[in-house]
């Protein structure tokens, strides 16, 4: 076969799931003498003001990666740089509303003929509803720069930050307030199904029009794996997509985390010294300076690079 034959670019996942299996070990360098909270102050000052436009991240994936997990805590620990809604855009499955504990009149109310839940405060300081649909969902007002929510006895307010907890087949719904889309949060776990569907969640990202998806990966047993697996994901999207995912953080595999979460609350309120709320902060934190265009708080996926455990 000639070198030319060789080099070609793949055209399909099975040229490149050799990757998941290889060895693909990580880089050696650690990051030391930093902690998540150190990596916050230095990356967002306390002086932060308001922003000049609503930036709405989207959490995605497909199958079962924890991704309402992942966005109840990316709203909660975003709170302290803005006004944050979460929002809820798969009416079947509203998990992003149980997991903070919220009545089911909040939000079950469409299945039984009802529309859109109206918007509400949580105990946490989110606001909290539906987007369910085309025109459900936050209103852009003014100059199209900025997401507003009416909020019964307390008027309309302008939203800093939107996390929309969303699945793949309706990232279409973000398409009217497409330049207010910050890159998305692809969620998967570590093994070769949610290597499968991370590359079919970048798919649909890139179809939808959106930017190129930031990584989290969730479930993990060691950071040494996470890192492994998240550099395999990056190369097989830049030789099937084109296109660079950029690695935001991992999520340690955790006994009874979703139990804990539906009995106390999102897990960065009820256990915020615990290697889930630690790490999931520093996503936050990741999450936040991509969307504000501050790529030195991303790593890419490729280059990732063990951090020490917290303790």
């Amino acid at each position: 076969m000639s070198g030319q034959q060789d080099d070609r670019a793949p055209k399909t996942l099975a040229d490149v799931s050799h990757l998941f299996f290889s060895k693909g070990d990580a880089s050696d360098e650690t990051t030391t003498g930093q902690t998540v909270s150190s990596r916050e102050a230095e990356a967002f000052p306390a002086e932060q003001g308001r922003w000049n436009r609503t930036a709405v991240i989207p959490v995605t994936g497909g199958g079962r990666p924890g991704v309402s997990t992942i966005a109840v805590n990316l709203a909660h620990a975003l709170l302290p740089w803005g006004r944050v809604g979460l929002f809820d855009a798969d009416p079947r499955l509203p998990n992003a509303r149980f997991y903070l504990g919220m009545s089911s009149s909040d939000y079950l109310g469409h299945l039984s003929g009802g529309g859109p839940s109206p918007f509400s405060i949580s105990d946490g300081g989110l606001v909290v509803g539906d987007w369910a649909a085309r025109g459900a969902g936050p209103d852009a007002g003014g100059s199209g720069e900025a997401l507003y929510v009416d909020i019964s006895g307390t008027g309309r307010r302008a939203l800093d930050i939107a996390v929309v907890d969303i699945p793949l087949n309706r990232l279409g719904l973000l398409t009217p307030i497409l330049p207010l889309v910050a890159p998305p949060v692809l969620v998967v776990r570590p093994d070769f199904s949610g290597f499968v569907e991370g590359y079919v969640g970048a798919s649909a990202v890139l179809a939808a029009g959106l930017p190129a998806p930031l990584l989290v990966v969730n479930g993990g047993d060691e950071s040494s794996d996470s890192t492994r697996f998240s550099a395999k994901m990056s190369e097989a999207c830049e030789r099937l997509l084109d296109t660079e995912i950029r690695f935001v953080g991992a999520v340690r595999r955790e006994s009874r985390l979703g139990s804990r979460q539906r009995e106390r609350g999102p897990i960065v309120r009820s256990e915020p010294d615990s290697i889930a709320a630690l790490s999931l902060r520093e996503v936050a934190a990741n999450v936040l300076a991509a969307a504000r265009g501050d790529d030195s708080g991303t790593t890419p996926a490729h280059a990732a690079v063990s951090r020490e455990e917290q303790p």
